[in-house]
């Protein structure tokens, strides 16, 4: 991984960046590309380190933080401005147009998985809501014993004031008696 100073040395300026006063749309890819490598705080990796990342050794799927040269900076900068050039948007062109033959096919794909995926967190939020429920049952049913509990308790002292009202002072409530 890059250091912060490592990582402002690296410059995002392809081959014929000079072409960019002369072109717009070389000059918005440019600038794009710039700005998407350009690291911000709390944001990570720009996106060529992104691109760059070596996932195929990652342990558990966390990629292996690659660092990335001028050179390639330089390689990846020429390529995206490239996109600007007449050339580059002809071959835009004709990708968007593969997307629209391809699209149906790939659509019917992505609708197939967003239902299964659907269907999983059904069945999560099932579970979830089931255990939810045996939870709250559980909770009331405490709940409701120690309502009855404090209910008795409350009925044992009322009868007890009653029954006191009724007989007098208990003479023999203090004496402790020996069984012996």
């Amino acid at each position: 991984m890059l250091n912060k100073n490592q990582y402002k040395r690296i410059k995002h300026i392809g081959a014929l960046s000079e072409r960019q006063e002369y072109s717009a749309s070389e000059k918005a890819f440019a600038l794009l590309w710039e700005k998407e490598n350009t690291r911000q705080p709390g944001h990570g990796a720009g996106t060529l380190e992104t691109i760059l990342q070596d996932k195929k050794y990652a342990p558990l799927g966390f990629p292996i933080e690659k660092e990335i040269t001028q050179r390639d900076a330089y390689v990846a900068a020429t390529v995206v401005q490239w996109l600007g050039t007449n050339c580059g948007l002809f071959f835009l062109e004709k990708v968007e147009k593969l997307i629209e033959k391809y699209e149906p096919e790939y659509k019917e794909k992505r609708e197939k998985a967003i239902e299964e995926k659907n269907k999983i967190r059904e069945k999560q939020w099932e579970i979830e809501d089931k255990k939810r429920k045996k939870e709250n049952k559980k909770r009331e049913k405490a709940r409701q014993k120690k309502i009855q509990e404090a209910l008795r308790k409350q009925e044992k002292e009322r009868v007890e004031k009653i029954l006191s009202e009724i007989q007098g002072p208990n003479p023999f409530k203090y004496i402790k008696v020996d069984n012996e």
